[in-house]
């Protein structure tokens, strides 16, 4: 592949977290982008990580990573909290946007983001690279294919222990709702996406949350800090073409096997299992169920990543730059942000008013 330097897209990271561990390495790999810049919020540690990343620009003050002149794209790895103002400041200082999930706190946020993003026409996508897991990407193919007919129902079960422990995975921005902490806005928004993603528009919702582990380890100052974001929820969710799915996402799960999908339909069934392998059936044609070999050469390239996450942001990555050049910006873009916020709020007005919430994508 033949490049051209001058289509080179130069980013600037905001974030240490994801930003250092998948993200850095993937503008590394990807040859239209080159990372420059990385900022984050304790000034030692980033120093450390940036010189480490061989950053070129490296600062504990996000703004100069938006102000930096050679910067095209900013992407945003921050706590959900802060994701407007800094999506905002970039798109009016001229800068392209890639947000991590969720766009926003709330449907209101999520709105004025779309709208500054539409009225700049400066590309503005949002992080859901779990879209290009292999196994789910050639899911949604399937789907959108027929292989299952009309959907009946289909149902996603997590049960994790990644959060079971309240010392070790002690108390952080995670743990506080108002700076966008818990499973639904973490993994929620992942799940929901695929669901909208592979079926379409939601009719109606009925959902839960709940804390199951109250209070968390401070390794600040050694106490025990009340939890207010939640570590468990599920939900009801009827799509507008028909067809149902239930979620049950849970962190705190004692030897959980993981994450489950199964779908339903008229003509057939698709399973991703426990280890991410897809199974598929077609009624009246198999008596069994059977893997589902994935297509290679079109997914996923293969990088030296210890991170399986790398890949599938690779591929997130192509539309990207395909944004920048087609001069709009493609799925998943903040509208697809918006759709996931409005799921996700219905989910948490249901859990408070305790009644199926209805809406409108």
């Amino acid at each position: 592949m033949v490049i051209d330097d001058t289509n080179i897209i130069k980013v600037g990271v905001i974030g240490t977290g994801f930003g250092y561990s998948v993200q850095w390495p993937a503008f590394v790999n990807h040859p239209l982008f080159e990372p420059i810049a990385i900022s984050g919020q304790n000034a030692k540690k980033t120093k450390v990580l940036g010189k480490k990343l061989n950053a070129k620009y490296i600062t504990s003050n996000w703004q100069e990573i938006i102000d930096n002149p050679e910067v095209d794209l900013v992407s945003i790895t921050t706590p959900p909290h802060l994701h407007k103002e800094m999506a905002i400041a970039a798109l009016k200082a001229n800068k392209h946007v890639l947000c991590e999930k969720p766009l926003a706190l709330s449907v209101a946020d999520a709105e004025e983001m779309c709208d500054v993003a539409d009225e700049s026409g400066l590309v503005a996508m949002i992080d859901l690279e779990f879209r290009f897991l292999p196994e789910r990407l050639y899911f949604t193919e399937l789907v959108n294919n027929g292989y299952i007919g009309d959907l009946y129902n289909v149902d996603i079960t997590v049960n994790s222990s990644v959060r079971i422990n309240p010392r070790h995975q002690g108390y952080n921005w995670w743990s506080e709702r108002k700076q966008g902490g818990g499973v639904l806005y973490a993994l929620g928004s992942h799940y929901l996406d695929f669901l909208l993603h592979s079926f379409g528009n939601i009719n109606t919702v009925s959902g839960r949350t709940t804390t199951n582990i109250k209070k968390r380890l401070s390794k600040i100052d050694g106490k025990m800090k009340p939890v207010t974001s939640d570590d468990y929820f599920n939900c009801i969710l009827e799509f507008q073409n028909e067809g149902i799915a239930t979620v049950k996402i849970s962190t705190t799960s004692g030897f959980g096997r993981g994450a489950r999908v199964e779908a339903y339909g008229s003509e057939g069934v698709l399973i991703i299992d426990e280890h991410r392998n897809l199974y598929g059936g077609k009624i009246g044609e198999d008596d069994l169920l059977k893997k589902i070999d994935l297509p290679t050469g079109n997914f996923l390239e293969k990088v030296d990543t210890d991170h399986n996450l790398v890949p599938p942001f690779m591929k997130l990555l192509d539309i990207v730059a395909m944004s920048k050049k087609s001069g709009r910006s493609l799925n998943p873009n903040f509208h697809d942000g918006l759709k996931i916020q409005k799921v996700i709020e219905a989910i948490q007005n249901s859990n408070k008013k305790k009644r199926w919430i209805s809406l409108d994508l």
